[in-house]
Parts: structure tokens; C-alpha cells; sequence
């Protein structure tokens, strides 16, 4: 790998000179691009290029555009027998510190696209930062997949080979649009991607040259085109997706998290000034790019769909509409767990079932384990136990594949008064930090529906008509903390929620002898107690995945 760093400058004469100064000191020689600069400009240009060793200077005649003064980089970068190439913008938005990822990304991958995904802060204007994401959707789109999260960014590593290739085959846009189609077309050539999360300012006296109607129209005809070029590709692309992607069974921990922050908060910022009726209308084309784009999803959706149809006995079959109709109810539901998290979901909407038997459990000085499942709205069962006057709550948890999510929900409510404790491991520091919690009559909260990340032990019930394997932890620590277990579970009612407690053993006993069939008697009565739920409200169920197969497939790290 040789690499070198190229940098299309065109009026940020002041700024670039700290940014070359980072990529020489990460070892990265430079090709900086006068884009058209005049007068002053272009003799200060000089005068930076020249203090600096190993950096070379191309002059554009005039000013082309961005994308024109990348591919005069990239082209000479090549002819000088560089095989990447690292582009950043020459405005100090990027932060250079981040250079060695790139750097070390592109060695690990070195046939692949290394590329920035912005984190912004408090600088970034709001227009700016919500029209982004009309350019993702289409890129998602017009890739029929989720593998480019951000297009537009500016710090990325090109392989030259494959990208001299792509300059070779056309002609590309000699403007801004050049980032993004440059993206698209090195993915439907095979290309891989790998993303570098990375931090973005605006500063207040910066400089941009985005023209709101000229790129904005530039950029609606350039996602035309590439529209057009994909259906034209579509056999071929579904069909190298079709391959890329192995059959066999995943397990539910990794699935990777596919959030994007700054689009959450803005869908929870259109409900609180609109409603949510223009909050359905903002979040469904995310929502269908993303049942579109995710064959795995409608697959597990539709299984799920005809078992609780059979179940129920329901007159119509459902299909593939019924599937996206399920994958908008959870993005409601999404909704509603930002709201509840917040303090905002109206508490007159919930109606709570069987809470007085947990409640006189509580007040008789002990604790109770509580198992959930991947149901409904269970933040606002979190609510609930924030605002009781005796419950206190210990949730039990493997949120890797969820932490920016989980990142909204705690800036949502920083002073959630629920524990969370990361459960990946479970050792026995934990059993008994949470056995002297139980004593002091305080409850533990965990899913008892996914089997565990490590392959640990589980047990098989019956559910929906089909045999499903289980975890036994929610058994063995009600037994070895010497506690009642319960089910908690909300779902959706009317124009609000239920919030249902039940009891699934007022002792947990698992002798030796009798181990096993008392484990799997306890799962087959959480099992009962999951379908009754989902037989009120069958949308609900928001495990998209192979769920009657896990346990088949592999642990994540094994």
C-alpha cells in the first residue's frame, strides 16, 4: 500500500495549511488541487504549497467544481504510482486525528472504500443536517442495500485501481454531486465499504460553496440517473446480493444496529410540533427503504405473521403488505418508547393489569425477577416503575447492537432512575450485586425470548404451533435469588397501551433430579403467556429475525 492524500482547494486559502500540516505529520504525501483560484488567492496557495515538503501542487485552469478537481487528484495520484488516496476537504471541518483509522482501515481492507460518517455537534445547521437524508434514501435505493450510511462526507479513502477504472468507463459530476454518484457506481462495481465514524464542524466564519437551487437540482437529476442505471442493473445487482449474503441462520446479536441519531431526533421533533399523523407521513419512506432494502427482515416478519394468523384462526392470509403494515407498527412503537422514555406519553393512555400482586410482593420486603419479551412498548413498563411509589427496577441487558439508540433514550431522560446492567458475561459479581437488590426488595428485569450471546444453556417450549428453544436464565435466577417470577409485557390497545403482570411462579424450585422438565415447564407457561398477548395484539412482536431457528446458528465472537 502506498497512500497519499489529495485536497481540491478553491478559497480556503487559510485554512488548508493546518490541514496539510496534519497529513504530513500521519507520513501522507499531498496533491493539493487549485480549483480556479484567482489573484491573491492563488499566489497565497503557492506560498503554502511551497513552505511544505512532499507536497505537490496542480493548477486547475478555472473553476470546475469540486468533483472535477478530485478527478485531476485522483488521476495524478495514480500516474505517480500511489495506490490509495485520501481525500479531505481543505475548510478544517474534518478532524485530522482521525486519519490513522482511515489509514489503517485501507490497509486491513485495501480493495475497498474507506469512507467518514459525520457525528456533528451543536455548529451544524439544521437544514443542512436534515436534507442529508434525502440523498441516504436514495442512495439506498439506488444500491438496494444499506451498505453506504453517508454519501456526501468529504474524508475518504478511494483505491485507485477500481476508481481509475470507474473515471475510465464515463464521465463523472464535476460539482458536489461527484462524492455521491462516485459512491453508487464503485458499489454496483463490487466495491466494499467500510465506515469511520468521525467528527464534523461548521465553524461560524466558515466558508461553503453549496448554491441551494443550483446543487439542489444537480443533485434531484443526478439521483435520476442513477435510478435509471439501476434498474437497468437490477437482475445483476439482486443477483450478486443474492450471493452475497449466506442463507443460514443469524444470531439476533449480530444483526447490526442500522440507527442514525440525528434522524431519530428529527422524526421525534416532527411528532412534538405536528403530530402524528405528519410523523407517519416523515417516517414511511424510511421505513419502506428499509423493509425494501432487507429481505431477512420481510422473511422473519412474514414467518412470524402466518404462525400468529394459524394461531388466531384469522379468515385472511397475510403477505407481503402485511409485513411492511408490521415493520410501520414498530417504527410507531419507536415513537412512543422515545415519548415514555422523555416523561411525554400521556399516562391516562396505559392501563395497567395485575400490578396489585407485584405491588403486595414488593411491600412484603422482597423482590421479585421479572421476565420481558421483545413486545410492544416495554419503556413505558420503565415509566411506570420510575413514577411507583414502591418499585424499583434492575434491567438486565445486551445493548451492543443497540447503543446509539440507546444513546437517544438516555439524552431523552438522563436521569432515568431504572439500572441498566450490561449482561453479555454474566458472572457471579453480578448474581450477587443483584442478590442482596433482590433482598432489599427491588426487581430484576430481563428478556426472556432471545437465546444468549454466549450459547449457554436453553430450554424448548412450544409456541405458535412450533417448537422454540428458550433461555433458562429468567428460571435460574428467580431460583438462585430465591424469588417469585413474574411476566411483564405492554402492548398496544385502542389509542394507548396495556401493561399486563402475571405470575408465573410464586417459587422457583429446580432440584437436580427434576431440572430439566422443571425448566421446561417454566418456559412453556412464559411461552402461554406471550401468545395470549400477542392473540390481543398481533403486530406486537418485534423479534426480526429467524426466531424458531435460533439456537441453530452460531454465537456472535464464536
Amino acid at each position: 500500500m502506498k497512500p497519499c492524500a489529495v485536497v481540491p482547494v478553491y478559497r480556503h486559502v487559510r485554512t488548508v495549511g493546518a490541514v496539510l500540516d496534519a497529513l504530513l505529520a500521519a507520513d501522507l504525501p499531498c496533491i493539493v488541487v487549485d480549483d480556479g483560484n484567482s489573484g491573491d488567492e492563488a499566489a497565497q496557495l503557492g506560498e503554502v504549497v511551497a513552505a511544505r515538503p512532499r507536497v505537490e501542487l496542480l493548477r486547475q485552469p478555472q473553476n470546475l467544481g469540486k468533483g472535477a478537481a478530485m478527478q485531476a487528484g485522483l488521476r495524478a495520484a495514480a500516474a505517480r504510482g500511489y495506490t490509495h488516496a485520501l481525500q479531505i476537504d481543505a475548510d478544517g471541518q474534518h478532524d485530522t486525528a482521525d486519519i490513522p483509522r482511515f489509514l489503517e482501515l485501507a490497509r486491513a481492507h485495501p480493495d475497498d472504500m474507506i469512507y467518514g460518517v459525520p457525528v456533528y455537534d451543536d455548529s451544524v445547521p439544521r437544514a443542512r443536517l436534515y436534507g442529508r437524508y434525502a440523498t441516504h434514501v436514495w442512495v439506498w435505493i439506488n444500491t438496494l442495500s444499506r451498505d453506504i450510511r453517508d454519501s456526501m462526507c468529504g474524508f475518504r479513502v478511494y483505491p485507485l485501481a477500481a476508481t481509475l477504472r470507474l473515471l475510465d468507463g464515463g464521465p463523472l459530476p464535476a460539482r458536489m454531486q461527484f462524492d455521491t454518484e462516485a459512491m453508487v457506481r464503485l458499489h454496483w462495481r463490487g466495491v466494499g465499504f467500510h465506515a469511520v465514524p468521525t467528527r464534523v464542524v461548521y465553524p461560524q466564519d466558515g466558508l461553503s460553496h453549496f448554491r441551494v437551487l443550483r446543487d439542489n437540482l444537480q443533485i434531484s437529476w443526478m439521483h435520476t440517473r442513477l435510478f435509471c442505471g439501476m434498474v437497468v442493473r437490477l437482475p445483476v445487482l439482486l443477483w450478486r446480493r443474492s450471493g452475497a449474503r449466506a442463507r443460514g441462520a443469524r444470531h439476533w446479536a449480530s444483526i447490526g444496529e442500522s440507527t442514525s441519531v440525528g434522524g431519530i431526533l428529527f422524526l421525534l421533533y416532527v411528532h412534538r410540533m405536528l403530530g402524528r399523523w405528519p410523523f407517519r407521513c416523515a417516517v414511511f419512506p424510511v421505513v419502506f427503504v428499509n423493509w425494501l432494502l432487507r429481505p431477512g427482515l420481510r422473511r422473519a416478519s412474514l414467518e412470524y405473521l402466518r404462525r400468529i394468523h394459524a394461531f388466531r384462526q384469522d379468515a385472511r392470509a397475510p403477505g407481503a403488505m402485511m409485513t411492511l403494515r408490521h415493520v410501520m407498527h414498530f417504527a410507531e412503537t419507536v415513537l412512543d418508547k422515545l415519548l415514555a422514555t422523555g416523561g411525554r406519553y400521556p399516562r391516562d393512555k396505559v392501563r395497567v393489569e395485575g400490578r396489585e400482586v407485584l405491588r403486595q410482593q414488593i411491600l412484603s420486603g422482597r423482590g421479585a425477577v421479572i421476565v420481558t419479551a421483545h413486545i410492544g412498548c416495554q419503556e413505558l413498563c420503565q415509566y411506570l416503575a420510575e413514577t411507583s411509589d414502591v418499585m424499583r427496577l434492575n434491567i438486565l441487558m445486551h445493548s451492543r447492537h443497540a447503543e446509539k439508540f440507546n444513546h437517544v433514550l438516555e439524552r431523552l431522560n438522563p436521569f432515568n432512575k431504572v439500572r441498566f446492567t450490561e449482561v453479555t458475561e454474566f458472572g457471579p459479581g453480578v448474581a450477587m450485586l443483584l442478590a442482596d437488590r433482590v433482598a432489599d426488595g427491588e426487581c430484576v428485569g430481563l428478556a426472556g425470548d432471545r437465546v444468549p450471546v454466549d450459547g449457554s444453556a436453553m430450554t424448548t417450549a412450544t409456541f405458535l404451533g412450533q417448537p422454540a428453544r428458550f433461555p433458562v436464565g429468567p428460571y435460574v435466577l428467580a431460583a438462585l435469588l430465591d424469588c417469585p417470577l413474574y411476566f411483564l409485557c405492554c402492548i398496544r390497545e385502542g389509542d394507548g397501551y396495556v401493561v399486563r403482570f402475571q405470575e408465573l411462579a410464586h417459587k422457583v424450585s429446580l432440584r437436580r433430579a427434576e431440572r430439566a422438565a422443571r425448566l421446561a415447564e417454566y418456559s412453556a407457561s412464559y411461552a402461554r403467556a406471550m401468545e395470549a398477548m400477542l392473540v390481543r395484539a398481533p403486530l406486537d412482536w418485534f423479534n426480526f429475525f429467524d426466531f424458531w431457528k435460533q439456537g441453530d446458528e452460531q454465537a456472535p465472537g464464536t
